[in-house]
């Protein structure tokens, strides 16, 4: 997908000493950031994925899921650099703690046209940016979700998102 100029290329600051580490602590994947331009996500894969990926077509679904009492936002995240075995990556929104960040990030799927992909190689070094259209279906789901989400910290108190999300993915590997 053709992007917009001015989201084609994610300014160097917004890769940090913070999200560098968090790459580093938690391998290859993809991390949901808010930037100037609404939630984007920054992609820590190795080089030769990201060359595979160029043309790929991509994909996110967002789901709510509920772990012990836990609201997990979820995007299941899928490049189709192969049709039969496309690369596979989650990652988690914690409604819970606005202050880490994921708030704003998840508040702007209700709004924003597109979804970037800032991908990033072994050596942390950005290499380019993808994106896919964000229509207005998936911007009412992003809606719904954070109420739904804000429910259940209201009947529940929120639970521990950490041990929450890594009961999921223990549960559920990619």
């Amino acid at each position: 997908m053709k992007l917009p100029p001015k989201i084609i290329q994610a300014p160097p600051e917004y890769l940090d000493d913070n999200l560098k580490e968090a790459f580093t602590r938690n391998g290859f994947g993809a991390l949901p950031i808010w930037t100037n331009l609404g939630c984007a996500l920054f992609v820590y894969v190795d080089h030769r994925t990201i060359k595979a990926c160029r043309y790929a077509v991509h994909s996110v679904k967002m789901e709510l899921l509920e772990v012990d009492g836990c609201p997990l936002i979820r995007l299941d995240i899928k490049v189709y650099d192969r049709p039969k075995d496309p690369l596979h990556m989650d990652c988690f929104l914690n409604i819970f703690h606005p202050n880490q960040g994921n708030l704003p990030a998840i508040e702007a799927l209700t709004e924003q046209e597109y979804m970037v992909f800032h991908w990033y190689d072994e050596n942390l070094k950005y290499v380019r940016s993808s994106g896919i259209h964000w229509p207005v279906q998936l911007r009412e789901d992003a809606k719904k979700i954070i109420e739904e989400a804000r429910a259940i910290v209201a009947r529940t108190g929120g639970g521990d998102f950490d041990k929450a999300k890594a009961k999921f993915i223990a549960n559920n590997p990619l």
